[in-house]
């Protein structure tokens, strides 16, 4: 289980993904927005958006011919209520995104 925490952990480590994450706490946005918001290519954000939602920290809904990405509400939920995050981790590891984040980072 540490190990499969870590690599959760190494997807949420990384300075765009977490801007991602911030800019998508505010509003929900394209990839397009997201890309001139945080001046970052538009591959690098897409790749970032993918495994974010790999490991269901977002979620997207095609809206016409592009997809709006938003949070996954259940994990700033269970930040809340459970105010820890290691014993989050281990919960979205168990429940929400198994071993997605591991595939995700390979």
């Amino acid at each position: 289980m540490a190990q499969s925490i870590q690599k959760c952990f190494s997807v949420l480590g990384n300075d765009l993904r977490m801007e991602i994450l911030k800019a998508l706490e505010k509003k929900s946005m394209t990839v397009t927005e997201l890309t001139d918001k945080l001046k970052a290519e538009r591959t690098n954000v897409s790749h970032s958006l993918s495994m974010l939602k790999n490991c269901k920290f977002v979620k997207d809904e095609k809206k016409g011919r592009e997809r709006v990405y938003s949070l996954e509400k259940s994990v700033l939920g269970d930040l809340k209520r459970r105010g820890n995050l290691l014993e989050l981790m281990e919960f979205h590891m168990k429940h929400q995104c198994g071993k997605k984040c591991a595939e995700a980072l390979k």
